[in-house]
């Protein structure tokens, strides 16, 4: 425990969408996960919510370098302040050079595109607007996609997934991946965007 006393954890901003006005970290499947948790076992403890960003950072240190470099590691700053990080992050090799995971709840990712946008398989993503965030699995898994199916897509970055989910409802992206799990729960808050396939 970091400062003796309390559990200290780091939530993102946003890490599941509210469907409601309700606070949006206490409302996200994580932090509840977390919550049961700690009520189990007595455990005090203290929430920092950061950005998704905050998960990798570390001032002077390159995170082109750790996807790419297999002996360039480094601890992202957080974990010098927090316990834990309590969150859905998809297992990849170079976060794994970061930080350890506990597998909690299995995950898929899925393809989701706006009403008007019409696609029949995998191929028909070609040249379509592809909103995301930098530096996530869904980043890299379109462009393994891509690779794969020798096609290619126009990346639209966005800050947040919220962004993402928002801008794709409101036609500024064609298509968009997200976590299974966050899906469905999106789905109702964006009734005009529908699943085109899981990945």
């Amino acid at each position: 425990i970091k400062n003796g006393e309390k559990f200290i954890i780091a939530v993102r901003k946003g890490d599941l969408p509210t469907l409601d006005n309700r606070n949006e970290t206490e409302d996200t499947f994580n932090y509840n996960l977390f919550l049961a948790f700690a009520e189990y076992f007595g455990i005090e403890y203290e929430v920092k919510v950061v950005n998704f960003s905050d998960f990798f950072y570390r001032k002077g240190c390159d995170i082109e370098r750790i996807k790419k470099e297999k002996d360039y590691i480094y601890t992202p700053e957080i974990l010098d302040k927090a316990d834990i990080l309590v969150s859905y992050l998809t297992i990849l090799d170079w976060r794994k050079k970061m930080m350890d995971f506990v597998e909690i709840v299995p995950n898929r990712q899925m393809i989701v595109a706006r009403d008007g946008i019409e696609i029949r398989g995998i191929q028909q993503i070609d040249k379509k607007k592809f909103l995301t965030m930098k530096n996530t699995s869904f980043e890299e898994t379109m462009k393994k996609i891509e690779a794969d199916k020798k096609i290619k897509v126009e990346y639209v970055y966005m800050p947040t997934l919220e962004g993402v989910w928002k801008e794709l409802s409101e036609g500024r992206g064609d298509i968009a991946s997200d976590d299974a799990i966050n899906v469905i729960l999106r789905l109702k808050k964006y009734p005009n965007v529908k699943i085109i396939e899981p990945i």
